[in-house]
């Protein structure tokens, strides 16, 4: 440690003590040092012990190095492994710092669809051809940079009806898509989970909850992108199947209407950070959404 501090300029070494230990750790596995290769694990006590620090500090150091993606805790209290050479997220300004759900907000039901695996190779199923045109047209530079990941192998897509009750019955305010990139056996057992929770008629599932039983930990939100547009045409008769127009009305989500429409990626510290991705429209007449913080970009010449 004090090789990797006395490399540091003078600034860098008035850090805290646990930024100190991160800026070390940071070096170490970088420059594959023994003990720090891909792979390798970190346990908080050998740390404390090795670099003469208190656990808190060590504990406080490694969580910088899980917040930029180079080592993950796959389990609580489980060690840390190093998954990555160079930081990941180079800039977390664009993640949450805590899980954004609707659900939580919304007491109403929302229905949602089966899940279906779609293989992203596919090039004429239209659900894949709107994900590639959204991933690609997305304004936020870390979307486009995790969606490299996203040119092959399986996704589990599902979609979501959000309601309110209206004088005639439920009245959809909101309609989303969603991707979940899992496959094989997890993304069976995602497929299985929404699948449970149909049967047994829960109208407010959490993404967040189901992705952590699908072994995919501190999940947070990107920015979310906001805009407007139509509704795909792909989206309507999908919403037929599993939201009859007799029970929920959801005429406005058919098209024919340009409606409030964002989109957000959920991330994870991890070399394939983006775990979902999920495009929405609103309709602003029933709903409104507020935000605490607004960033401004101007995209294109």
């Amino acid at each position: 440690m004090e090789l990797c501090m006395l490399s540091l300029p003078a600034s860098d070494r008035r850090r805290t003590a646990a930024e100190r230990v991160a800026a070390f750790l940071e070096w170490a596995i970088g420059t594959e040092q023994p003990g720090f290769a891909v792979g390798d694990i970190i346990a908080i006590g050998a740390l404390s012990t090795g670099v003469g620090r208190s656990r808190n500090t060590a504990a406080k150091a490694v969580e910088r190095l899980v917040q930029r993606g180079m080592v993950v805790q796959e389990r609580a209290k489980s060690p840390y492994r190093i998954v990555s050479t160079m930081p990941v997220f180079t800039d977390n300004s664009g993640i949450a710092d805590e899980q954004i759900s609707l659900t939580l907000k919304v007491e109403s039901a929302s229905l949602v669809s089966p899940v279906r695996p779609l293989d992203l190779a596919t090039g004429d199923d239209p659900l894949v051809a709107f994900l590639h045109d959204e991933l690609a047209r997305s304004g936020d530079a870390l979307i486009r940079r995790a969606a490299a990941a996203w040119t092959g192998g399986e996704v589990q897509c599902f979609q979501r009806l959000r309601t309110l009750d209206g004088e005639r019955g439920p009245v959809a305010c909101l309609a989303e898509v969603t991707y979940v990139k899992l496959d094989g056996l997890a993304g069976a057992g995602f497929r299985g989970r929404i699948g449970r929770l149909r049967e047994e008629h829960v109208t407010r599932i959490s993404l967040y909850a189901v992705l952590e039983q699908s072994g995919l930990h501190d999940v947070r939100a990107g920015r979310s992108q906001v805009t407007v547009g139509r509704p795909p045409a792909l989206l309507g008769p999908a919403l037929a199947d599993f939201a009859p127009a007799d029970e929920v009305d959801h005429e406005a989500f058919n098209g024919d209407r340009t409606l409030l429409k964002w989109s957000y990626g959920l991330f994870r510290p991890h070399p394939q950070p983006m775990v979902s991705f999920s495009v929405c429209y609103l309709r602003t007449d029933l709903l409104g959404v507020f935000i605490r913080s607004l960033d401004v970009e101007r995209l294109g010449p």
